[in-house]
């Protein structure tokens, strides 16, 4: 049908819910714990009613109710005619255990190092031309953070027999035994919409719905080592991959196989890429001769790769899907 005229849409009634609310849930939790759960919660919904027909523009919507005699169709014709939206959403970001004790030291291996957070969101929206849209969205993040206290061995820091300034590159040797910074973060993002149109009897007899699918399980590494207070290495990697799934709803045992399948398989790559970089700052300033001359060497490099396209669509998934 074609869209209303402008009047209709200025002299619509809407109907509003809007809530949301931000709690700390480990204020239920003992202080000595040291949990912390952030917690984001959000609802809305609408309603907008308009004042003309979007079936017959000139005709007022309260005319066009008025002129069916079964409630039960005046209900669904209404209904039908009027724009509904309806939203929720529930966010745990950064959930995390912190240390209680004072001055206690970081281990790999802590807990401490880990953090998590999940996000979901949902949406149905339906009006005279979308029968449904609905949207689903799950966001999941683990992030894994390392940096130690320490760990710098300075075997002749304190060497009485080395105070000549000719001696000071021997007595200044040091070392690092763990690294400076180990992080690591794997997201696990997906996003799923379906869509389903009227035809211009308002059914939804030979018209197929449209999916919308986004599946990503995205990964990164970093690692950085203070070999020396003049000697560094960095190394970062990302991987970009994608979680295929078989085409329209998960309604079977089968396709949720597959994409499990599939998850516990990484994903199929799309982009890789890496860096490593190593600085090396020369030690001249421990020479007599030279302690007023600075300089610093580095060396850096790289690998990216990339997939190419897919020329066939079933090759992706174990199972082919014909619809």
């Amino acid at each position: 049908p074609p869209p209303p005229p402008t009047t209709t849409l200025l002299s619509s009634a809407a109907s509003d819910v809007y809530k949301r609310q931000n709690v700390q849930l480990d204020k239920f939790l003992p202080e000595k714990s040291g949990i912390k759960i952030p917690l984001y919660a959000s609802y809305e919904n609408r309603k907008i009613t308009p004042h003309y027909d979007p079936l017959d523009p000139d005709i007022p919507l309260k005319a066009a109710l008025n002129s069916i005699e079964d409630p039960e169709e005046r209900k669904e014709y209404k209904k039908l005619t009027q724009d509904r939206l309806e939203r929720r959403s529930i966010n745990f970001t950064n959930v995390r255990k912190v240390k209680t004790k004072e001055g206690a030291r970081n281990h790999i291996y802590d807990i401490e190092n880990i953090s998590l957070t999940y996000a979901y969101a949902d949406a149905t929206q339906s009006n005279v031309n979308t029968e449904s849209y609905k949207l689903k969205s799950h966001r999941g993040t683990l992030a894994y953070n390392f940096s130690p206290q320490g760990g710098l061995v300075e075997p002749f820091k304190n060497s009485n027999g080395m105070k000549s300034k000719y001696l000071k590159l021997i007595k200044d040797f040091n070392f690092s035994v763990v690294p400076s910074n180990l992080s690591f973060r794997a997201d696990l993002d997906r996003r799923f919409v379906r869509t389903q149109l009227r035809n211009s009897d308002l059914t939804t007899t030979g018209i197929r719905p449209m999916y919308e699918k986004y599946f990503t399980f995205n990964r990164s590494y970093n690692l950085r080592w203070q070999l020396t207070k003049g000697l560094s290495l960095d190394y970062f990697a990302r991987a970009n991959t994608i979680i295929d799934e078989p085409f329209g709803d998960l309604d079977t045992q089968e396709k949720q196989d597959v994409v499990w399948t599939n998850l516990k398989n990484l994903g199929r790559m799309k982009n890789f890429d890496q860096q490593i970089g190593l600085g090396y700052k020369v030690p001249l300033d421990k020479l007599p001769l030279t302690d007023w001359i600075n300089a610093e060497l580095r060396y850096s490099v790289g690998y990216s790769w990339n997939a190419g396209a897919w020329s066939d669509i079933d090759s992706l998934n174990p199972v082919s899907y014909t619809h």
